[in-house]
């Protein structure tokens, strides 16, 4: 079954299956409708299955096509086939290498992929440093996507990635982005739309301005000592400190541009570090030591009076049925940050 699959793939691909401008057989206006929509999403089916290991000889019979320099949707052929190599974690280094030696461009792809995730980040996603360094080395921008308008997205950034990948496999990948050129402090219009926890609907999502917000947004372990390469949170952002992020009083770092993207009518606000765990995570986590001493270190680095108060306002129903630890602890916070009563 699967070489008669990569026979029909291959006769649909030497038929100019492959070409948006080739029409095919209409035989009434709802037929053709649905024959635009199967032709738009087919081809992507093929490309997807197309690297996987199975058809890999199907995958280098299209390389070798002359429509490889040819584009789909204003990408080309083998830079969308370099994407899905790398996105897929049983490829092997010398498949991304012969992709990349039969026309594709790393590069090329991070100027054209418009919304899509761009290939030096999926291999930080998937912790492949010889990847990461091969398409460094085949042309590919440090710095991602190059686009001014719009949101952006975690995987179109590299050092948002490595910040989100150092939550959970160390920060490796986060200081080879910064020796390859990256800006600790590279900002972005990225929204983390992951439900507060408010117990509320009031807050549709949350900004991620710079990496560092990324990173506090990945952790799920509070442990302060983890196994290496793995660090505590604390010493996660301390890592972020001592590599030039710098925290203003009001616990928001410093950077100098304007990445404040309305959501609907409202622009939603840069939060301080603490105010950001605080809204993503919730009060009641507060019970546990780890996370109690984690919000006291990123209250130490300061916040906003504004947002502790609207914070307090926001968790007060919540405090109010929580049991003494986390009053106590809540209360603690509060105290730190300026604000007297919960």
């Amino acid at each position: 079954m699967r070489q008669r699959r990569l026979e029909s793939f291959k006769l649909l691909w030497d038929s100019n299956y492959w070409d948006p401008s080739a029409r095919m057989p209409r035989r009434a206006a709802a037929i053709a409708t649905c024959d635009e929509y199967q032709r738009k999403h087919s081809y992507l089916y093929v490309f997807r299955h197309a690297c996987a290991p199975e058809f890999h000889d199907f995958m280098k019979h299209m390389l070798e096509h002359p429509c490889r320099t040819q584009h789909q949707e204003g990408q080309a052929i083998a830079d969308i086939c370099l994407c899905n190599v790398v996105r897929r974690q049983d490829s092997s280094l010398s498949l991304v290498q012969h992709v990349l030696d039969h026309g594709a461009s790393p590069n090329r792809y991070q100027e054209t992929g418009y919304t899509k995730d761009e290939p030096v980040s999926l291999a930080i996603r998937h912790g492949r440093l010889d990847t990461f360094q091969l398409l460094l080395s085949s042309g590919a921008s440090i710095h991602g996507k190059r686009f001014g308008l719009g949101r952006d997205r975690i995987l179109q950034i590299p050092i948002f990635a490595a910040a989100t990948h150092m939550a959970s496999h160390g920060p490796l990948l986060v200081l080879k982005c910064l020796d390859e050129g990256a800006r600790i402090n590279h900002t972005a219009r990225i929204i983390d739309r992951s439900k507060p926890s408010l117990g509320t609907g009031s807050h549709r999502g949350a900004l991620v301005p710079l990496p560092i917000y990324a990173y506090l947004a990945a952790i799920t372990d509070w442990e302060p000592h983890p196994a290496a390469p793995k660090l505590g949170p604390i010493g996660g952002v301390k890592l972020w400190l001592d590599h030039g992020v710098t925290v203003a009083q009001n616990g928001i770092p410093i950077f100098d541009d304007d990445i404040q993207p309305r959501m609907g009518r409202r622009r939603l606000p840069i939060l301080s570090l603490v105010c950001f765990v605080l809204l993503q995570r919730g009060i009641r986590r507060l019970r546990k030591d780890d996370f109690f001493e984690f919000i006291r270190f990123l209250a130490g680095l300061g916040s906003s009076h504004e947002q502790v108060l609207e914070l307090r306002n926001m968790y007060h129903d919540i405090y109010l049925r929580e049991g003494s630890i986390v009053r106590e602890r809540w209360s603690a916070i509060l105290l730190l940050l300026g604000c007297d009563e919960p």
